[in-house]
């Protein structure tokens, strides 16, 4: 048995590599379960320009026709547990912000941060409740009075390198009480245990595969109690699924699918996306 380098969320030893993707190793922690790959550079800060992008995540990323019936499900489910109106958000790795800009059109204090210098430039640097950092670099981090009420992670553990430490950045910014809403694959569900290193998450930009248990138990660590579990369905547009197949499945290929594909929306639910709400208590 291979022993690598310290698991990133447990810090053990312990660990296995089980498989090699586009040359990339991937390892499994053998103490907590944590499968995260062993790639040494990081894409999502690395790129200077849109364009070198893939255009399955230059849509994503953009306004969607989809965007505002995926946005009112998810904030539905997290006013069940606490109501955001006049509460100040976060929403951690906000993209080009269209989350932001729909919460504030609803009378939600909400701000954004996001490292990647090619998105904020091109997205966010002309208003200022966007910024171009990471946790630690917010203004008055730790300040009581620069503490935030909700936090949003959408789509964004899977590309942290450092999990147990983007958990400690986020008590600093926490109020008590707080609800923290997650989305991030599930590497425990059947689906991503069918395909292998063949998941459709499995790609350059993602580093960290939690299942809920190990998601569960750093949340724990560090104050976060899991509140409510669920798999909810999304609106994707034709042309976003066929275009990321072509750009993360058949890697290499460089067809382009019909603009009009991304006019014609499905519902998706592969059962491999787990939602969770957190309290910090």
């Amino acid at each position: 048995m291979d022993m690598i380098s310290p698991c990133p969320l447990c810090s053990t030893e312990h660990i296995k590599e089980i498989f090699k993707k586009n040359a990339v190793p991937y390892f499994r922690c053998l103490s907590c379960g944590f499968l995260f790959s062993g790639q040494t550079q990081n894409p999502n800060l690395d790129h200077n320009t849109l364009e070198e992008y893939e255009p399955a995540y230059i849509h994503y990323l953009e306004d969607s026709p989809e965007d505002a019936v995926n946005f009112s499900r998810m904030l539905a489910w997290i006013e069940r547990f606490k109501p955001l109106k006049g509460l100040r958000v976060l929403d951690i790795g906000t993209g080009t912000g269209k989350l932001v800009r729909y919460l504030r059109r609803d009378s939600v204090d909400a701000y954004g941060i996001e490292p990647s210098a090619a998105l904020y430039n091109r997205y966010l640097s002309r208003e200022p409740f966007f910024f171009l950092t990471d946790i630690q670099g917010l203004p008055g981090v730790s300040a009581p009075q620069a503490r935030y009420d909700a936090v949003i992670i959408s789509d964004v553990l899977e590309h942290v390198r450092a999990p147990r430490l983007f958990f400690h950045d986020l008590g600093l910014v926490l109020n008590r009480g707080a609800v923290i809403y997650v989305c991030t694959p599930n590497a425990d569900s059947f689906f991503a245990r069918l395909c292998g290193k063949n998941w459709h998450y499995i790609n350059k930009y993602h580093f960290s595969f939690f299942s809920r248990g190990t998601l569960r138990k750093v949340a724990e660590e560090h104050g976060l109690n899991e509140l409510g579990f669920a798999h909810f369905t999304r609106f994707r547009s034709i042309g976003y699924i066929g275009q990321y197949f072509i750009d993360f499945v058949a890697k290499g290929s460089t067809l382009r699918v019909p603009d009009s594909w991304y006019q014609k929306g499905v519902a998706l639910n592969l059962h491999d996306l787990m939602q969770i709400i957190y309290q910090y208590d």
